[in-house]
């Protein structure tokens, strides 16, 4: 009786256990809206399901608690799609420490900011305006769009293409992920106003010399042969963005509207200015997790969304494939390279080697492409500041479940 009395409470919770698992998800097929994506059940795909609801029952049982969205297309359908309520994002300053603002019961229709994921839409806009004919091709060097700027330049500088800057290897020195609050962090002092809105205009000019964020960044010494070394650097996005503007006379966000979002049947997004007319070319961006899988879709879909054509497959074929192998990030990262502003990765999943590319965006942004399996994951968290479990769950649940022998 004694011993009966030990374990009851162990069977009562093993019980309760056993009613959490009862509550398991139930898949609904993803609702269906007039010039959106088209859908499928999951059941009809070439997909493992169980995968899927072992992944839903980890979030749910609290495991993966900050994760916002989860989306999965298969051969051009959207068949698994599920949101929560989460925090929405606000800059750590030194009076906030923290970067969780108000409750958000995300949805379909709600944005969501993709943090460095906005890289990605950058890139492509880039092939967009070469296609377009607005810019000549990778290979231009950056002074040429600068040219009010020239007396920056020297024998190193003169080499950087706008190749370099997509690939992150312009060889500008930047310190951005070295020291990712501190004050000596660049990209802290690019967004000094931003962080500290009410910084006097002294203290401000201790921070940044100038309140010319182009000669901020055109300023830095090159440390190295451009091409030749990674390192991630939102200025070089920033120059990316006012490149665009430069050679078609828009500013980033009207030529995103006009020449990709429109297309793609968007009108859901906010950007964020850094500056009076400087669009955030390296990240912010608020988008529906939907309109992130569609970019990630067009790399499946030969750069075409419904009937529209967008982007050059050509374009797209070399952003996603590799420009330099990069150093080890973190640990669960393993080996990766670097294309336009697209990470290429390889992991094992039962026993099989599986390619892919991805553009993560800090607090568990995603969006990957395996074109292997003509699949396309999106998720969005609130995991920041830290990187979030993106690559755990690629590999424990979504690879499992697109994988079908």
């Amino acid at each position: 009786m004694k011993k009966l009395r030990k374990i009851l409470p162990i069977i009562m919770m093993f019980g309760s256990l056993q009613v959490i698992k009862a509550k398991e998800f139930k898949y609904k097929i993803p609702v269906k809206i007039e010039d959106d994506w088209e859908v499928t059940s999951i059941y009809e795909s070439n997909v493992k399901i169980d995968s899927l609801i072992s992944l839903i029952n980890q979030i749910e049982n609290k495991k993966y608690n900050k994760i916002h969205s989860i989306l999965i297309v298969k051969d051009g359908h959207l068949i698994f799609e599920k949101y929560y309520s989460g925090n929405d994002y606000k800059y750590w300053s030194p009076s906030s420490p923290t970067f969780n603002a108000g409750l958000v019961d995300y949805g379909i229709d709600s944005i969501h900011n993709i943090h460095s994921a906005t890289k990605a839409f950058t890139s492509i806009l880039i092939g967009i305006a070469i296609d377009e004919g607005f810019i000549k091709s990778v290979d231009e060097p950056i002074f040429e769009f600068f040219p009010e700027y020239s007396d920056l330049s020297d024998s190193l500088k003169s080499k950087i293409t706008v190749e370099h800057l997509l690939s992150c290897t312009s060889g500008l020195e930047w310190n951005e992920l070295d020291e990712p609050q501190g004050p000596s962090n660049d990209l802290v002092k690019l967004l000094a106003k931003i962080l500290n809105p009410e910084i006097s205009d002294e203290e401000y000019k201790i921070i940044l010399p100038t309140d010319d964020l182009l000669e901020f960044i055109l300023s830095k010494p090159c440390v190295g042969e451009p091409g030749k070394k990674w390192y991630y650097s939102s200025g070089d996005l920033v120059l990316l963005g006012e490149i665009i503007k430069k050679a078609t006379g828009s500013r980033m966000d009207e030529f995103a509207k006009k020449y990709l979002f429109e297309k793609l049947n968007t009108d859901k997004c906010k950007w964020e200015l850094i500056d009076t007319n400087i669009v955030n070319a390296w990240g912010m961006l608020k988008i529906r997790p939907r309109d992130l899988a569609k970019l990630g879709y067009l790399f499946l879909n030969n750069g075409q969304w419904q009937d529209k054509k967008i982007v050059s497959q050509d374009w797209l074929k070399k952003s996603s494939e590799k420009y330099i192998d990069i150093p080890f990030l973190t640990e669960d990262w393993g080996k990766i390279s670097y294309g336009y502003q697209w990470f290429q990765r390889n992991t094992k999943v039962n026993n099989e080697s599986v390619d892919y590319f991805f553009r993560p965006g800090v607090g568990g942004q995603c969006v990957a492409v395996f074109p292997k399996y003509n699949a396309v994951f999106v998720t969005t968290g609130g995991f920041w500041p830290s990187d979030g479990p993106v690559n755990e769950i690629i590999d424990r649940y979504i690879i499992p479940a697109i994988i079908i022998k």
